[in-house]
């Protein structure tokens, strides 16, 4: 069990890292001819009105479609309250927004949404210099930095930006990014719904990477202010130490791994003390969209989440589906959420923290 659980875990840590006149003569024809005329003026000048009438009619349809294609548009702008915005929305606003890639350079590079950048989480983060099990491995770099990545990428802070990812296939980078850049003062800041494989599905426009990347000549100098412009906040190991008691843990990784049968990078198998599972996965639908209002809710009562007000602090292995369940509880309406970004990798790797349903991490031979 455990060697196939450590083969698929393998995968999980590569997706991890990384539109004319008429003649006439004599009298009786000449009145005859101006009858005609008249009556030729006349039909002409019915028929312009009667066309008047219809172009007007017509552009009246026009506007009342145009205006009911408007709220329809509105409706389906914002899907849960407010952090997400639907592929048909994108498509109508897509040169009005920044669209940012939160996928791997590698799926970036081979198809993506026209004109959008790439940023991953790993850029924005300690994970060059440091290794999983590390004290500070994942954790965010300091919002100036990432406020140059920001910059390097065409963001002025004036534009909404709409972060995507392959939802199904990958850890809730959308999520991830968002935070990492409302970190650093960008404050509007959306998630498409379904992401890359609901864009791609619903016949979105794609290019491949050999487009320019505008980023890389863009000046990395902020047009905006540098500041923490989410209500989320990033904490150490320290922190959720002081507050296993009076803090809801929530462990967003798969169940195995919540249970101590799969490790993904960590030193140790298990969890943190205490905590309740809400593993990303779960907030999905098939198709790569969110489920509804009342399933979300639903998933986060069973989990013992219903005080608004009450301290949360939800983790995986380095902060990324933690992050991103983290700002679905936010739009969810809980107000005092924060993010281990660490996460388990470096709790386990912390030999004196305690880990619930621990067990052995298999040795490589032993899990070919």
């Amino acid at each position: 069990m455990v060697k196939t659980q450590k083969a698929i875990a393998a995968v999980g840590l590569a997706l991890v890292l990384g539109v004319g006149a008429v003649g006439c003569s004599g009298g009786q024809t000449a009145t005859s001819s101006a009858t005609a005329s008249g009556s030729s003026a006349a039909a002409s000048a019915q028929s312009a009105s009667a066309e008047a009438t219809s172009s007007s009619a017509a552009a009246s349809s026009e506007a009342a479609s145009n205006s009911a294609a408007s709220v329809a548009a509105e409706q389906v702008a914002y899907v849960g309250n407010g952090a997400y915005v639907s592929v048909d929305w994108l498509k109508s606003n897509i040169d009005n927004v920044v669209v940012v890639d939160a996928r791997s350079a590698e799926d970036f590079a081979s198809t993506h949404i026209p004109g959008a950048v790439n940023i991953t989480w790993q850029g924005t983060s300690a994970v060059t210099d440091k290794a999983p099990g590390d004290a500070g491995w994942a954790a965010l770099n300091d919002p100036a930095d990432i406020a140059k990545v920001a910059a390097a990428a065409g963001i002025d802070g004036k534009k909404t930006v709409v972060v995507y990812t392959d939802v199904k296939g990958g850890w809730g980078e959308d999520g991830r990014v968002m935070w990492t850049l409302r970190e650093a003062g960008i404050e509007d800041v959306k998630i498409l719904d379904g992401g890359w494989r609901k864009w791609v599905g619903s016949k979105g426009a794609t290019e491949d990477g050999s487009v320019a990347n505008a980023a890389a000549e863009a000046d990395a100098t902020p047009a905006f202010e540098v500041k923490d412009a989410d209500p989320i906040e990033q904490v150490d190991e320290a922190f959720v130490k002081e507050h296993l008691e009076d803090a809801t843990i929530v462990d967003t990784r798969m169940e195995a791994e919540y249970e101590g049968q799969m490790v993904m990078m960590e030193p140790r198998m298990g969890r943190i003390p205490g905590a309740v599972s809400v593993p990303n996965v779960s907030l999905f639908n098939t198709d790569s969209t969110l489920k509804s209002d009342d399933e979300i809710d639903k998933i986060f009562t069973d989990a013992g989440l219903t005080d608004k007000d009450a301290l949360i602090i939800t983790y995986c292995t380095g902060g990324v589906r933690g992050a991103n369940v983290a700002e679905l509880l936010a739009d969810r309406g809980f107000t005092n959420v924060k993010v281990y970004t660490c996460g388990f990798a470096e709790w386990a790797g912390d030999k004196d923290a305690k880990v619930e349903a621990e067990a052995e991490v298999p040795k490589d031979d032993e899990a070919k």
